[in-house]
């Protein structure tokens, strides 16, 4: 007779060899905490299963529902079917329990041949505890499905199991009527064919060192839909946007950005009322110029920067200062730069200036001015040091003119700041409507990020002031200047409720709205990301202004999984040989959270392989992130016989010798599983058509050895009552076995 309760060992030799992945499914309640792995031993007289006797009352339903509160179930076969009469949400049936603190896990076995979505509640008297959802597949095969779950409150009385189908809508919405509002007593659709409950932390702890299990924990990306679609990254309005807004100015500042000289020869004339300031670039030095208050001229050097106050002979009048300034020219200028400068008739020449000269008369300081070439870059107080603007004086600005054609744009810079005490203004004048925008420097290196709407398109001035209060005269330079399109983000509506995050309705530009939803997630926005901690529920709708049409955005979580990983420790007093133990995952208080199956610690290994297996990419159910998430286990087959078959090429010459054109020599074993039960030939067989297996075993000398498994493992069922039976299967080894006589050992020359 078939035992249904039959378990098979896995084995682990000697030393511990285990790398696992573990999903953590139902409620994600495993990531809040620090988890550690450890070693439960099982009593050998318990036949290697670590599960409590089971605590419910007919549990395979036998002869009747006994036991059992049954709403909407009658007992049919040895089995409690789903009678359908007062609608499809319907079909409770439970049974109350005392229990403790603890960790429980809940299996059944169901049959269903139309879709339905099995919950399972757990209840305090009235109070709902948790609750985990199953889809049953519709297939009218007896399916087996295992759930944990935990009792944390000590006041707790009793736990209600109430299981309930509910019927499930197919892929365009409408629901399945199939059964649904039926009258009268016929069972259809569903049946539950075994309900058991153990508790499952009662195993004896042997290990619960600091193996922390390595969380690879939840992955959450924020998708973006329009009418039901995904909105490629290549919008703008996807979050997740991944190209390239139109950038209208890039300034980077590794070349000069005010007038260049144009010839050997500059002449000007100054301005009078005289005006504030004026600057050279001449060869590698800079020179600020300056009228001073006193009739003496003044020069201080710091570095390759000039900073000049031209004197006055005399009376404060024009001749004087002009007398004066032919004086700096004469000994200054021309003495750094073997230049000549002269003064005829109010209009000055400095004559042979090197090429590669610039001005800076953003204050009118000279008019008149020859050989230059204007730009748009006025900087007022703000001289070039070769890299980045450096200001000076008590207030600064420096201002671009961009040609503006659509809405929504970004300002950014980076500065350094000596003080804390800086502002300052971006002002944006379209000519139109003149913006005036506020901004604050801390001290130290920062950025600036501001974000508007222009009034009109075409030409509009932008401008960068520094407002220096005290004033300090100098302490701050700024660097990488850019502005470029946006989007506007309208806010419309976003969903509020428990567990969700609401991200208030109003206008957002993008970099507004990613900041929001970092401040909302605690961490920096990133399109996708993986956490382990539990992140709240994002989801809104953002309208244009424009036209009717809705973006929805979404933080939808994608898996949840972790790593465990042993190090290299010895089993010897931990677990002896021939004991069975399972692998636990403990929480922070190491209690024991869950068990895997049953392993079995040998010291003959020469009939079991280890195999170590993993994917290029998600597949049979496991999660493949990196490269680094593998399956490492020792399983009872092993392989033998080993052949070698070959394909060969040979043509016939005229003389009757035969020449050997191409041989190919493969490496082909035969491989014998042990008697194992229909668990393992299934994951036995997935794990053998991963992307990437890899096989060690003593018997052949095998280590680490890349396989290829091809074709099928077919178990060999001698009875149709047999709980376990033994496969066979084949698989190729790489060797290097080509000899092509159609290609030359010698290179082409």
């Amino acid at each position: 007779m078939c035992d249904q309760k039959t378990s098979y060992a896995l084995p682990v030799y000697k030393d511990f060899a285990i790398k696992s992945q573990v999903q953590i499914v139902g409620t994600p309640r495993l990531v809040s905490d620090k988890l550690y792995v450890g070693i439960c031993g099982i009593n050998p007289a318990e036949s290697c299963n670590c599960d409590r006797e089971n605590v419910i009352e007919n549990g395979e339903f036998d002869t009747d529902l006994s036991g059992w509160t049954a709403d909407d179930f009658i007992w049919k076969d040895g089995r409690a079917a789903y009678q359908f009469t007062t609608g499809c949400y319907t079909g409770t049936i439970y049974q109350e329990c005392d229990y403790n603190i603890g960790y429980f896990k809940v299996k059944f076995a169901y049959i269903s041949d139309s879709l339905f979505e099995i919950v399972l509640r757990i209840f305090d008297d009235s109070t709902m505890l948790d609750e985990v959802v199953i889809k049953s597949i519709p297939d009218s095969v007896i399916h087996l499905v295992e759930t944990n779950f935990s009792v944390t409150t000590a006041t707790v009385n009793n736990i209600t199991f109430a299981f309930k189908c509910r019927s499930k809508s197919d892929e365009v919405g409408a629901p399945y009527t199939d059964g649904c509002n039926n009258t009268g007593d016929a069972e259809k659709g569903f049946y539950f064919d075994k309900i058991e409950v153990f508790r499952t932390d009662i195993c004896e702890k042997k290990l619960d060192e600091d193996i922390e299990l390595k969380p690879v924990c939840c992955m959450y990306k924020f998708i973006t839909l329009y009418d039901d679609e995904q909105l490629p990254v290549s919008n703008p309005y996807n979050l997740c946007y991944s190209g390239n807004f139109p950038v209208i100015l890039d300034e980077k500042f590794s070349a000069n950005p005010f007038d260049p000289v144009t010839s050997s020869n500059l002449s000007f004339e100054l301005t009078f009322p005289k005006k504030t300031q004026l600057q050279f670039y001449i060869g590698s030095k800079v020179y600020i110029v300056s009228w001073n208050t006193l009739p003496i001229t003044t020069v201080a050097v710091s570095g390759n920067v000039y900073f000049v106050k031209v004197g006055y002979s005399g009376a404060d009048t024009s001749s004087g200062r002009k007398t004066q300034f032919l004086a700096f020219l004469n000994d200054t200028i021309d003495i750094n730069h073997s230049t000549t400068s002269s003064l005829v008739s109010d209009t000055f020449t400095i004559a042979n200036i090197p090429a590669g000269s610039f001005i800076n008369n953003a204050y009118g300081f000279i008019n008149t001015v020859s050989s230059t070439t204007p730009t748009t870059k006025i900087g007022k107080s703000f001289y070039w040091d070769g890299t980045k603007l450096v200001y000076y004086g008590s207030a600064a600005s420096y201002q671009v003119t961009a040609n503006i054609t659509g809405l929504y744009y970004n300002i950014t810079f980076d500065y350094i700041a000596n003080y804390s005490d800086l502002t300052g203004n971006v002002i944006i004048d379209d000519g139109v409507s003149p913006q005036t925008l506020p901004i604050t420097f801390n001290s130290g290196n920062g950025s600036i990020s501001i974000a508007f709407t222009t009034g009109a398109t075409g030409s509009n001035d932008i401008k960068i002031e520094i407002i220096d209060s005290l004033p300090h005269g100098a302490g701050i330079s700024i660097d990488n200047l850019k502005i470029q399109e946006t989007v506007k983000f309208n806010v419309t509506s976003s969903t509020s409720g428990d567990g969700y995050a609401t991200i208030p309705v109003a206008i957002y530009y993008g970099q507004e709205l990613l900041d929001k939803i970092s401040e909302l997630l605690g961490i920096e926005f990133n399109c996708s990301f993986i956490s382990c901690c539990p992140q709240p529920k994002i989801e809104f709708i953002v309208s244009k202004d424009d036209d009717d049409t809705e973006f929805n955005y979404s933080l939808e979580q994608y898996w949840d999984i972790a790593q465990i990983e042993f190090p290299e420790l010895l089993m010897e007093g931990t677990v002896a040989i021939d004991e069975c133990f399972k692998y636990c995952i403990l929480d922070d208080a190491k209690n024991v959270i869950a068990c895997s199956n049953v392993f079995k610690r040998i010291f003959e290994d020469c009939y079991t392989t280890m195999v170590e297996y993993w994917n290029d990419e998600n597949a049979f159910g496991f999660k493949y992130p990196t490269s680094l998430i593998t399956n490492l286990i020792r399983l009872p087959f092993y392989p033998h016989g080993p052949q070698f078959p070959v394909t060969e090429k040979f043509y016939k010459e005229s003389s009757g010798i035969y020449r050997r054109v191409s041989t190919e020599v493969e490496e082909e074993y035969n491989t014998e599983v042990d008697k194992t039960p229909i668990w393992f030939h299934r994951m036995l067989a997935i794990a053998l058509k991963h992307d990437n297996v890899l096989f060690s075993s003593s018997r052949i000398g095998f280590f680490r050895e890349s396989i290829s498994q091809q074709g099928s493992l077919d178990p060999d069922w001698k009875n149709t009552t047999d709980a376990m039976a033994k496969a066979k299967f084949k698989f190729k080894k790489v060797l290097n076995g080509n000899n092509s006589n159609c290609k030359s050992s010698n290179s082409c020359s």
